[in-house]
């Protein structure tokens, strides 16, 4: 009998938030992958070898972008099929990525960092959910939900401060 080979994907979403350059608060929460961003993440790779390819038949190989990480204040239970933050008050593009790759049994791991701007806005915030939007815009709910987490304790954002929102990716490659 021949064994089969998978792919297996878990997330976590991470929270910092910072007065200058000190580190002031920091939350990890295991996030839901969407169904809705799930899909353009997968056509994605799909495209990830045949630029020309996608180039003839007018796809573009980079079919994922615009990315956007937003914060939220809702507490509503995440779903694969959700759609939308509960209630999203931010939302910011892709700053950094990085990878790691696979090594022996340790997974690969992928990263994307959205800093948000420092809060003017006079109000000191309670975050508890985020998510990743693909394929969006700089409107709120706009784009397809890539995966969505809630926040357990809640994370304050200061008047004053800048926030940083990482997703983690970690791919492991299992056998069954």
């Amino acid at each position: 009998m021949a064994m089969k080979a998978g792919l297996d994907f878990h997330g976590k979403l991470i929270i910092e938030t910072f007065d200058g350059e000190t580190l002031t608060n920091r939350c990890e929460a295991e996030n839901t992958i969407c169904i809705a961003g799930l899909t353009d993440v997968a056509a994605a790779i799909s495209y990830l070898g045949v630029q020309d390819i996608a180039t003839d038949i007018g796809t573009s190989s980079a079919i994922i972008a615009p990315i956007y990480g937003a914060i939220g204040t809702g507490t509503t239970q995440p779903s694969v099929a959700d759609t939308q933050l509960t209630n999203e008050i931010a939302r910011t593009t892709a700053s950094a990525s990085g990878y790691v790759p696979a090594l022996g049994s340790n997974p690969g791991q992928s990263v994307w960092q959205f800093q948000f701007p420092i809060n003017t806005t006079g109000t000191s915030y309670t975050i508890s959910e985020a998510g990743i939007f693909v394929l969006a815009q700089n409107v709120t709910n706009f784009g397809d939900l890539f995966d969505h987490a809630l926040f357990n304790p809640t994370v304050q954002w200061p008047n004053g401060q800048f926030l940083i929102l990482s997703l983690q990716l970690s791919l492991y490659a299992t056998g069954f």
